[in-house]
């Protein structure tokens, strides 16, 4: 039997199991969290330097490759887009000739981005009769350096945003006739000399209809029957007659300045089949507003015959003639034409791809060539 001498660990030994012991790796520590970029910061000082005409400031926070996008209006060229600090430059200098001015609301951070709401008020947006702005969006995306690799603004949400698409073609058409040599320095308009006649002009129009002189009011709903007959009857040129030579037209979106201009437009309605009962009409100062139900070649086809709601606005001079007409529709179509339209439009890319080209143009063919496709489609359909 062993001794309890020899179990005990020689000093030599002890000294060795202690060594070994401390080098025994120590548990890592855990990494310290790195904190989320603030993705609402950048925003912040984008509008502010905007607020402020800093243009510099503001391209500061954008990558070297970054890109704009921006819909101002709901028409042909109311939009930009640009990629490159030196190719947005001209579009900030834009927004501050326009003179824009605009306050957060709220911002939603998603990921590597965030989608911001603003008010915006600009040398345009006051004229039209919206001093305290129109909603916009605003979605700044990043890099994973918190660079800035696209910025995009919208004024699409905001329910007046077509009221104010016409008011800016009407400023623009006015501002062709009254301000021609002034105008012709509009092009390109995105640099900030172009911010700032545009604002200068909508402000100048929206005075202009100020201070036409008041139309009696019995003089107003004749004319707006006199063109319905005309229409319906297919007879452009009694319909053309009751405008200025200027008249500054707006069918369903579809600008038009000058009566040749509006001749290829009410062309355009009556080839489509498009007939129409006044329903009412409030008579105010200068202008007349009228509801409407119509029926054309598509809408027929989809099996609605009884009509759609449109409203109809005519606006005078102190001649009697009309300087400025608005066709727009009266609401959301049921949910049956609009599901005929879709299909209408992916039928006729598929089995009409000749004639889907000329059914885009605004002219007699182009609304002959709908109706045209939309008859055959319901055929199909049947």
């Amino acid at each position: 039997m062993r001794s309890l001498k020899s179990t005990a660990l020689s000093p030599g030994l002890l000294f060795v199991a202690l060594l070994l012991a401390s080098c025994q790796a120590a548990p890592t520590p855990a990494p310290t969290p790195t904190a989320a970029p603030d993705l609402v910061a950048p925003v912040e000082a984008w509008v502010d330097a905007i607020n402020k005409g800093d243009v510099n400031a503001a391209l500061e926070l954008l990558a070297d490759n970054a890109l704009w996008s921006a819909q101002y209006t709901s028409y042909e060229g109311g939009g930009a887009r640009d990629s490159g600090k030196e190719q947005v430059r001209p579009q900030f200098d834009y927004l501050v000739g326009l003179g824009m001015k605009s306050q957060l609301k709220d911002c939603q951070p998603q990921d590597d981005r965030v989608v911001c709401g603003l008010s915006v008020v600009y040398g345009c947006i006051a004229p039209f009769g919206a001093p305290d702005g129109l909603a916009a969006k605003l979605v700044f995306i990043y890099q994973p350096d918190g660079k800035v690799r696209e910025v995009s603004f919208s004024l699409l949400d905001d329910p007046r945003f077509e009221d104010y698409s016409r008011f800016l073609t009407a400023s623009d058409a006015w501002a062709i006739e009254n301000r021609a040599e002034e105008h012709a320095k509009l092009k390109p308009r995105g640099t900030g000399l172009g911010g700032s006649l545009e604002a200068k002009f909508c402000k100048e129009y929206a005075a202009s209809l100020k201070a036409a002189p008041p139309t009696p009011a019995a003089d107003l709903v004749a004319p707006v029957k006199a063109w319905a007959d005309a229409l319906n009857n297919g007879d452009v040129d009694a319909a053309l007659s009751l405008f200025t030579d200027n008249v500054r037209w707006d069918i369903w979106g579809a600008p038009a300045n000058g009566k040749e201009a509006s001749r290829t437009l009410l062309d355009w309605l009556v080839a489509s089949e498009f007939e129409q009962q006044i329903t009412n009409c409030q008579p105010q100062a200068d202008r007349v507003a009228c509801n409407l139900s119509y029926v054309d070649g598509c809408s027929a086809a989809s099996g609605t015959p009884d009509g759609l709601p449109a409203k109809l606005v005519f606006i005078y001079q102190p001649d009697g003639k009309i300087t400025q007409a608005i066709l727009a529709r009266g609401g959301e179509a049921p949910d049956d034409v609009t599901e005929f339209w879709n299909g209408w439009r992916t039928w006729t890319r598929v089995n009409r791809a000749a004639d889907w080209a000329k059914v885009a143009e605004k002219n007699g063919e182009g609304g002959a060539l709908t109706v045209k496709t939309c008859k055959e489609y319901a055929a199909s359909l049947k």
